[in-house]
């Protein structure tokens, strides 16, 4: 036998620490990715959850108007108001906004309007009037904070998702 002779271990310890070193540097990228992934899909689930929301209000806002008519509550239009944004809010599992974020509309961008950029509640669901034939329109616009921390600097901190749907009283 050889004295001084220093054999390696089988093992292959050198390759083990080579992949801890891999995945040290993969472990990061790996979790941007998922996490934007995370915040992208929270974005898209909002954008369905307020559209089907609006959906509701404007079927809540057709319905009462068919089968109440203007004089059935003292209040007028205020009742239906409420009755549209409690109807909208009760459809959003997971999305959570008050009475401000859900709006009507004034009249005058004749259904097409985007995203606007106040979010003053605005109860005139019928912008036409309360006659029959007239339309509902219900506008919902939230804002998703992002968490991702890198991602969350480059966009500004949140993404604001809005929506609008339009249904007519016949």
């Amino acid at each position: 036998m050889r004295l001084g002779y220093l054999r390696r271990p089988q093992g292959g310890t050198r390759s083990r620490g080579q992949a801890l070193l891999e995945f040290a540097f993969v472990l990061p990228v790996f979790l941007l990715i998922l996490m934007i992934l995370l915040d992208f899909g929270r974005v898209i689930y909002a954008q369905y959850t307020i559209t089907q929301d609006a959906r509701e209000g404007a079927r809540v806002g057709i319905v009462e108007e068919t089968l109440s008519g203007p004089a059935s509550c003292p209040l007028g239009s205020l009742c239906k108001a409420a009755e549209i944004r409690q109807a909208a809010r009760a459809m959003s599992p997971g999305v959570t906004y008050g009475d401000t974020e859900i709006r009507g509309e004034d009249g005058t961008s004749g259904g097409n309007s985007t995203c606007p950029a106040s979010v003053t509640p605005n109860d005139n669901f019928y912008p036409d009037g309360t006659d029959g034939g007239d339309r509902v329109v219900v506008n919902i616009q939230v804002v998703i904070p992002i968490i991702t921390p890198f991602i969350s600097n480059v966009v500004g901190g949140s993404f604001t998702v809005c929506t609008q749907s339009v249904g007519y009283v016949q």
